[in-house]
C-alpha cells in the first residue's frame, strides 16, 4: 500500500497525481490519498475544480494518526509524497515528488522489498480503492 499526501501549493501535484496514481495501481498497489491538512478545504476545493480533476475534491485530510505518520517519516514538506507500507511496517524514506511512470513504480518496488516480509512485492486486495 502506498499512503499520499497532495497540495495544490506544490507544482504539479494535484495536475500529475491522475496518472502516477494509476501506474501505482496498475503495478498492483493500493493507493490512499490525502490532501494536505494546511490547505483549507474551500481551497482544495477550487484547486481540483479549476485544473479539471473533480474526481479530487472528495478527497481528505488524514486523520491525527496517519497525519503522525506523514510527520514522522518527514515527508509533510514535499507534495506528492508517498509512504510505501506493508502491513504495520512504513518504510523509513519517504518517495517525494512527481516522476515518470517507470521511475515512480520502480522506486515503489524498491521500497516494498526493502520491508521486512515484502520482497514479494504488493499484492492488491479486493475492493482496493484510488
Amino acid at each position: 500500500m502506498i499512503l499520499v499526501m497532495l497540495s495544490p501549493r506544490m507544482a504539479y501535484s494535484i495536475h500529475e497525481w491522475p496518472r502516477m496514481a494509476g501506474a501505482a495501481q496498475a503495478a498492483g498497489f493500493d493507493v490512499q490519498v490525502f490532501r494536505d491538512p494546511r490547505v483549507p478545504k474551500p481551497e482544495w476545493e477550487a484547486a481540483t475544480r479549476v485544473d479539471g480533476f473533480d474526481a479530487l475534491a472528495a478527497v481528505e485530510a488524514p486523520d491525527a494518526q496517519t497525519l503522525r505518520t506523514f510527520k514522522t517519516h518527514h515527508a509533510m514538506n514535499h507534495a506528492p509524497a508517498a509512504l510505501v507500507k506493508c502491513g504495520r511496517v512504513i518504510h523509513p524514506a519517504p518517495v517525494l515528488g512527481v516522476m515518470p511512470d517507470i521511475a515512480w513504480t520502480a522506486v515503489l518496488r524498491q521500497r516494498v522489498g526493502e520491508l521486512p516480509g515484502c520482497a514479494s512485492g504488493p499484492i492488491r486486495r479486493q475492493g482496493s480503492r484510488p
